[in-house]
């Protein structure tokens, strides 16, 4: 909008909207800290995400450099027991994730990768 053209009225509307998006934000911010306080308890530990990653059926890479395995069904669909590990691979630093002997890391959207660490 330019400020020139634009009524007091469609000024008066463009503040109510803004004040309610304001609100709305900071609601759900709110939300978003209860949230994160309920499941940070509930987060994986890291021997049962080692136990996880080391029940998968890997395939080693040609080159020998380590091994690799689907993170989806052929479906499409992630594979059931995968989500726990693939959020604490994305959500650490370089989304790479040391557990036991082995560095985990994502790539593409269909493989998890190992290599040793």
């Amino acid at each position: 909008m330019n400020a020139e053209l634009i009524s007091a009225q469609e000024l008066h509307d463009a503040k109510v909207k803004r004040e309610v998006l304001v609100r709305l934000r900071d609601e759900l911010n709110a939300q978003i800290a209860d949230l994160d306080s309920v499941l940070s308890p509930v987060k994986p530990s890291t021997s049962g995400l080692q136990a996880l990653a080391e029940s998968l059926p890997w395939t080693p890479f040609k080159n020998g450099s380590g091994e690799w395995t689907y993170t989806n069904e052929r479906s499409g669909a992630p594979i059931g027991r995968l989500p726990p590990l693939l959020q604490a691979i994305k959500s650490s630093t370089a989304e790479k994730l040391t557990l036991g002997a082995f560095e985990y890391s994502v790539s593409g959207s269909k493989f998890l990768n190992r290599r040793r660490a």
